[in-house]
Protein backbone atom coordinates (compact mmCIF):
# COMPACT_ATOMS: atom_id res chain seq x y z
CA UNK A 1 0.00 0.00 0.00
CA UNK A 2 2.86 2.29 0.92
CA UNK A 3 4.37 1.92 -2.57
CA UNK A 4 1.32 2.81 -4.46
CA UNK A 5 0.93 6.36 -2.29
CA UNK A 6 4.17 6.79 -3.64
CA UNK A 7 3.35 5.82 -7.15
CA UNK A 8 2.23 8.76 -9.78
CA UNK A 9 -0.55 6.55 -10.46
CA UNK A 10 -1.70 7.12 -7.01
CA UNK A 11 -1.46 10.93 -7.68
CA UNK A 12 -3.42 11.01 -10.66
CA UNK A 13 -6.14 9.32 -9.04
CA UNK A 14 -6.40 11.50 -5.92
CA UNK A 15 -5.92 14.60 -8.35
CA UNK A 16 -8.99 13.20 -10.60
CA UNK A 17 -10.83 12.46 -7.11
CA UNK A 18 -9.99 16.05 -6.02
CA UNK A 19 -11.27 17.43 -9.36
CA UNK A 20 -14.76 15.45 -9.79
CA UNK A 21 -15.46 16.37 -6.22
CA UNK A 22 -15.30 20.39 -6.97
CA UNK A 23 -17.40 22.60 -7.13
CA UNK A 24 -16.70 23.90 -10.54
CA UNK A 25 -16.80 20.34 -12.00
CA UNK A 26 -20.29 19.43 -10.53
CA UNK A 27 -21.60 22.51 -11.93
CA UNK A 28 -19.96 21.59 -15.53
CA UNK A 29 -21.52 18.24 -15.04
CA UNK A 30 -25.45 19.87 -14.19
CA UNK A 31 -24.43 21.87 -17.38
CA UNK A 32 -23.79 19.47 -19.69
CA UNK A 33 -26.29 17.27 -18.42
CA UNK A 34 -28.98 20.03 -18.45
CA UNK A 35 -27.72 21.72 -21.87
CA UNK A 36 -27.52 18.25 -24.15
CA UNK A 37 -28.34 18.92 -27.18
CA UNK A 38 -30.87 15.82 -28.82
CA UNK A 39 -27.60 13.78 -29.63
CA UNK A 40 -26.68 13.87 -25.93
CA UNK A 41 -23.59 16.27 -26.92
CA UNK A 42 -23.33 20.41 -25.11
CA UNK A 43 -21.25 22.47 -26.95
CA UNK A 44 -19.02 23.64 -24.39
CA UNK A 45 -18.65 27.07 -25.57
CA UNK A 46 -22.15 27.45 -23.69
CA UNK A 47 -21.26 25.23 -20.98
CA UNK A 48 -17.83 27.80 -20.49
CA UNK A 49 -20.86 30.86 -20.45
CA UNK A 50 -22.98 29.33 -18.31
CA UNK A 51 -19.82 28.45 -15.25
CA UNK A 52 -18.76 32.23 -16.35
CA UNK A 53 -22.25 33.40 -14.76
CA UNK A 54 -22.45 31.15 -12.07
CA UNK A 55 -18.89 30.46 -10.80
CA UNK A 56 -17.08 33.57 -11.73
CA UNK A 57 -14.40 33.12 -9.49
CA UNK A 58 -13.56 29.42 -10.19
CA UNK A 59 -13.57 30.20 -13.91
CA UNK A 60 -11.06 33.55 -13.58
CA UNK A 61 -8.99 30.95 -10.66
CA UNK A 62 -9.02 27.83 -13.06
CA UNK A 63 -5.26 27.46 -13.48
CA UNK A 64 -4.40 28.81 -10.06
CA UNK A 65 -7.04 26.93 -8.27
CA UNK A 66 -7.05 23.56 -10.33
CA UNK A 67 -3.33 23.70 -12.51
CA UNK A 68 -5.10 23.75 -16.15
CA UNK A 69 -5.06 27.15 -18.46
CA UNK A 70 -8.59 25.91 -20.02
CA UNK A 71 -11.53 24.68 -19.63
CA UNK A 72 -10.75 21.29 -22.04
CA UNK A 73 -7.73 20.71 -20.19
CA UNK A 74 -9.59 20.37 -16.75
CA UNK A 75 -12.84 18.50 -18.35
CA UNK A 76 -9.56 15.59 -19.93
CA UNK A 77 -7.66 16.01 -16.06
CA UNK A 78 -11.31 14.46 -14.28
CA UNK A 79 -11.92 11.57 -16.89
CA UNK A 80 -15.56 12.11 -16.53
CA UNK A 81 -16.16 13.23 -19.25
CA UNK A 82 -16.56 12.47 -23.35
CA UNK A 83 -15.01 15.34 -25.62
CA UNK A 84 -15.62 15.83 -29.57
CA UNK A 85 -14.29 18.05 -31.54
CA UNK A 86 -17.55 18.70 -34.91
CA UNK A 87 -16.69 20.73 -37.63
CA UNK A 88 -18.94 23.79 -38.16
CA UNK A 89 -20.40 25.11 -41.64
CA UNK A 90 -17.96 28.30 -41.61
CA UNK A 91 -14.91 25.31 -41.68
CA UNK A 92 -14.28 26.07 -37.89
CA UNK A 93 -14.27 23.65 -35.44
CA UNK A 94 -16.50 23.66 -31.90
CA UNK A 95 -16.11 21.83 -28.97
CA UNK A 96 -18.87 19.41 -27.32
CA UNK A 97 -19.05 17.37 -24.36
CA UNK A 98 -21.13 14.99 -22.59
CA UNK A 99 -20.78 13.07 -19.12
CA UNK A 100 -19.28 9.50 -19.62
CA UNK A 101 -21.38 7.00 -19.95
CA UNK A 102 -20.38 4.93 -16.79
CA UNK A 103 -20.27 8.20 -14.73
CA UNK A 104 -22.67 9.55 -12.40
CA UNK A 105 -22.37 12.96 -10.58
CA UNK A 106 -22.99 12.50 -6.85
CA UNK A 107 -23.43 15.65 -4.81
CA UNK A 108 -22.18 14.29 -1.47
Amino acid sequence: MAEFWRSEEANVQLKQALLRGSRLVLLLGDIVEQMARSDGWTLMNIAGQLLKQHAPEEVAALKERYGYKSLKSLIQATGIFDIHEEPTDKGGIRLLSRLSSDWKLSHS
